[in-house]
């Protein structure tokens, strides 16, 4: 039986005013015999929607490998493989009704680290869907990447770019990771709160969460959309992406 924590609804709205929902693989338009390897990088909201994705994967009878390019915390879905061993990998993978391993490798505590390059693609020339976190926040729900992140292979198909709707309204240095750069992409100082339209450009821009992947499909996510309040500024985000020529965007809320 596949547990509903951890899953996600996605909510559509149309220029009518009508309403859509559905999981996230059926909103990315993605078929789940297809091959796939998605990265989410971005802010807070990335480790919740790589498990409700490889949740909607399990329900569908699919196998999936989850793993970070960075760091991540210890999930507490699925398997763990904690070493680079394919054969064991494989042995997990068989195990009936799973279908879930994440491979990674200790770090500090609780957090695990990514895997070699080469057992990266390994993993890639084996199993048809990969998720992968790409980049790290520190749980904030909003960010610029350094100029070491984010790491996206050159594999991956699908980028999926996350900001809590938690930032908005609220300043820079108390909800941004690396706020100092935040600040400077957007013109203002860190004691300036993050706007709607702050968050649309934050989308969008290559030094933002749109780095390292303009040739692959991008996906602006917006979570934790749990209020008829956050409905609204969620809504407004998405008109001013669709205002800059930017449609694929989608509202996640947790399923009750």
């Amino acid at each position: 039986m596949i547990e509903k924590r951890g899953m996600l609804v996605v909510e559509l709205y149309k220029k009518d005013g009508s309403l859509k929902q559905g999981g996230i693989l059926k909103a990315l338009g993605v078929k789940v015999e297809d091959k796939n390897i998605i990265c989410a990088v971005g802010g807070g909201g990335k480790t919740t929607l790589v498990e409700a994705m490889a949740k909607e994967y399990q329900m569908a009878k699919k196998m999936v490998v989850c793993t970070t390019t960075t760091k991540i915390m210890l999930p507490s879905y699925g398997q763990v493989l904690l070493e680079e061993n394919e054969e064991m990998l494989r042995q997990l993978m068989k195990k009936e009704g799973q279908g879930i391993v994440t491979v990674a490798l200790p770090w500090k505590g609780e957090k695990l680290t990514g895997v070699s390059e080469d057992f990266l693609k390994k993993i890639f020339a084996t199993y048809p869907v990969v998720l992968i976190e790409a980049d790290g926040s520190k749980g904030l729900p909003t960010k610029v990447p350094n100029d070491k992140e984010p790491v996206i292979p050159k594999e991956t198909t699908i980028v999926l770019g996350i900001q809590g709707i938690d930032a908005c309204g609220k300043p820079i240095k108390k909800v941004c990771h690396r706020p100092e750069r935040v600040a400077l992409l957007l013109g203002k100082s860190e004691e300036d709160v993050i706007t709607t339209e702050d968050m649309a450009t934050l989308y969008l821009e290559e030094r933002a969460l749109r780095k390292g992947c303009l040739d692959k499909e991008y996906w602006a996510i917006i979570q934790k959309v749990d209020t008829k309040e956050r409905m609204e500024l969620a809504k407004q985000i998405v008109a001013h992406l669709e205002k800059r020529g930017f449609k694929n965007s989608l509202i996640c809320r947790r399923k009750e």
